[in-house]
């Protein structure tokens, strides 16, 4: 490990858990309750003997009160699917603590899930989407992760909604997809939230803030440089000019806020200038995040 996600790093992690209320068919065992009932170790319901059926679930007990055969159904634990859409494009970047937060944020996310055996395969992208990782399960493997998330850096331009694209057209059963990202895009927060809208998955979004990205610290006559497509403009900052902008960064905020409450979604604008850790345990009330 390297200064990333030190020993101290993932010991913070070990007490947090996904617990999802209800995993499709078809995981394998793991530490999520399954809505599939079956051969686990929970017990979950009764329903009416049907001839054929393993007489070692039948409870003789309610049959000796009522008369009746009633069979006992356990809940299967299975492990849940989580995707992890991180954000590599240079905007994220600049300053670099936002792309620092984005690494330590992607490795946190998927350390809780591989704690509890879940299966985790990390989606970064660019422009483009890159080459991902995954899907995996364990420490062992987690370990190897962390490795290939410490070599990642700055990747051009931003092509979140290609990424959010390719990931809804996986195969596979529905889990919880972690965005970790600026959210911000050449086509706008829309075409962003529209891609987010369509995905099957349970979101989790995390938002890369900056405090500059509020209340930039300019004035007068400058010189504005996209750190993407490096484009300049030469712009005279008045306090009118700032206060627009002010404007719009709440309108960005607030379209991104509605989104997540309209979806069910979970919405956490990660201040990259503070401890990651802390803001992310702050996410899992009791050390669970209901899912």
């Amino acid at each position: 490990m390297g200064e990333l996600f030190d020993a101290r790093f993932l010991r913070r992690l070990e007490s947090l858990r996904y617990a999802a209320r209800r995993i499709p068919r078809g995981g394998r065992p793991a530490e999520q309750s399954s809505r599939s009932l079956g051969g686990g170790v929970e017990f979950a319901d009764y329903r009416a003997y049907v001839p054929g059926e393993d007489m070692r679930r039948v409870d003789w007990m309610v049959y000796l009160r009522l008369g009746k055969l009633f069979s006992r159904l356990f809940t299967e634990e299975l492990d849940l699917p989580v995707h992890v859409a991180l954000d590599l494009s240079d905007s994220v970047f600049l300053p670099p603590e936002r792309g620092r937060a984005a690494l330590q944020a992607a490795a946190a996310f998927s350390w809780v899930a591989l704690s509890g055996q879940d299966r985790v395969r990390v989606h970064p992208f660019g422009a483009d989407p890159l080459p991902g990782f995954g899907p995996v399960s364990g420490k062992r493997s987690g370990m190897r992760l962390l490795d290939r998330l410490e070599g990642l850096g700055p990747s051009g331009g931003t092509g979140i909604e290609k990424t959010l694209r390719r990931i809804r057209g996986l195969a596979g059963r529905r889990g919880l997809l972690v965005v970790v990202s600026d959210f911000f895009s050449p086509s706008g927060i829309q075409g962003v939230l529209e891609e987010l809208g369509r995905q099957r998955h349970r979101l989790l979004l995390v938002q890369l803030v900056h405090p500059h990205d509020a209340d930039p610290p300019f004035q007068g006559e400058i010189r504005v440089v996209d750190c993407e497509t490096r484009e300049e403009r030469d712009v005279t900052v008045t306090p009118a000019v700032l206060e627009r902008y002010r404007s719009a960064w709440k309108g960005f905020q607030e379209e991104l806020r509605s989104f997540a409450l309209r979806r069910g979604a979970y919405l956490l604008p990660l201040q990259v200038t503070v401890d990651v850790i802390s803001q992310v345990e702050a996410l899992f009330l009791g050390g669970r995040l209901p899912l």
